[in-house]
């Protein structure tokens, strides 16, 4: 039921919803929880309510890892992200691409066959997520002070005599 109130247009209620849902994790066995998302929010008739559920999975990811998502789960995303929404397979690309960031190339044989349209579509998103993490490496390293950069960039050498 959280699931589906979580696609309604009302922003303050769909924001209670959402705060419902991540307290939820805190309290409910995550297990448990994340394949009732999966059953009733990602499976459901409301292609909002479907979006929306699929961004709290990828923030439960982001925060807990993929300890509980399991092969079924990856596949079933593999096939929202040819779902005709627009706002769905967006949502089901970026959850891909959040298990890309842990898994990197594996999630391809997790993934099971899927079609050339999503192949595609998910070969840009892992590319950008690439290019995000390279970015954000490169910009750490020039956030840090000159002295930490030298040390990163060019290794110490140690004289032999």
């Amino acid at each position: 039921m959280l699931c589906e109130k979580s696609g309604l247009n009302n922003a303050v209620i769909k924001e209670k919803v959402k705060n419902v849902i991540r307290q939820v994790f805190l309290i409910y066995d995550n297990k448990k929880y994340v394949q009732l998302m999966f059953k009733y929010g990602v499976q459901n008739k409301n292609l909002r309510a479907v979006s929306e559920t699929i961004e709290e999975l990828i923030l439960y990811i982001k925060e807990h890892g993929l300890d509980n998502i399991t092969e079924k789960d990856l596949q079933s995303m593999a096939k929202l992200a040819d779902a005709a929404d627009k706002g769905v397979r967006e949502s089901a690309l970026s959850f891909i691409g959040e298990v890309y960031k842990v898994l990197d190339e594996e999630v391809w044989r997790l993934l099971g066959p899927i079609n050339i349209k999503v192949k595609g579509l998910l070969e840009g998103r892992f590319k950008q997520v690439k290019k995000g993490s390279v970015s954000l490496m490169n910009s750490s390293i020039n956030a840090a002070s000159p002295l930490e950069r030298k040390s990163v960039l060019v290794p110490k050498t140690t004289s032999s005599a």
